[in-house]
């Protein structure tokens, strides 16, 4: 009996210590622009406007979290790619308003084959940032328990969209 109850403790001290995290995908508008991002799911070409989960119109600097995760284990770079990858699929499509969100003036669709540049889904870029806290603990220790994953839109993608 008293290796049931040793056993049972350990099994809950241990579950307490878990390595949890937590991790942000973001999307930061460093653009002078205001600028409306629609993923285009595989079901839509690309000139169909996806409207629903997913389309956001940021401010100039603004930022918006587009997904928060999170579990058992610990936050990496390539955990936020992934999200990303699934969240916005295989296209995604940025339009410039100008200096008001209601007017689009540009438009931009990147594709999931076009990994150079400044494109969203060339991972290893300049446009993309990320950030990690570690555990100083004992068992975990150092282990990245929060991340943030972000994705900077600049002036030079609005330079890259075209007039419409």
């Amino acid at each position: 009996m008293k290796k049931i109850i040793f056993i049972m403790t350990l099994a809950v001290i241990l579950a307490a210590c878990d390595p949890g995290y937590t991790e942000d995908v973001v999307i930061r508008n460093a653009s002078s622009h205001y600028v409306t991002i629609i993923p285009l799911h595989p079901e839509n070409d690309a000139s169909t406007a996806t409207i629903g989960d997913g389309t956001y119109t940021l401010a100039p600097n603004e930022e918006v979290v587009i997904e928060q995760l999170g579990g058992i284990g610990s936050a990496s770079f390539e955990e936020g790619v992934n999200y990303f990858k699934t969240f916005y699929g295989d296209s995604v499509k940025f339009g410039f308003g100008g200096f008001a969100e209601e007017i689009l003036v540009r438009e931009k669709t990147y594709y999931a084959w076009e990994t150079t540049g400044i494109s969203p889904y060339n991972f290893q870029s300049l446009n993309y940032t990320y950030e990690e806290k570690r555990n100083t603990g004992r068992v975990f220790h150092d282990l990245p328990y929060y991340g943030k994953l972000t994705f900077t839109i600049t002036n030079e993608h609005y330079e890259e969209a075209i007039v419409r």
